[in-house]
């Protein structure tokens, strides 16, 4: 599980790398970022 900043956590959809659109979220104190195609990261954000 990675770590990210609340406050460099954006919601919605986002071009991440340049090449992916990711879908982008927090629920409570995690990020969720999923990628296409189907690959899910979850940051613990602080």
């Amino acid at each position: 599980m990675r770590e990210g900043q609340r406050k460099y956590w954006q919601n919605g959809w986002q071009v991440r790398g340049g090449y992916f659109w990711t879908l982008a979220f927090h629920i409570g104190k995690y990020g969720v970022m999923v990628y296409y195609p189907g690959r899910i990261d979850i940051y613990k954000l602080y």
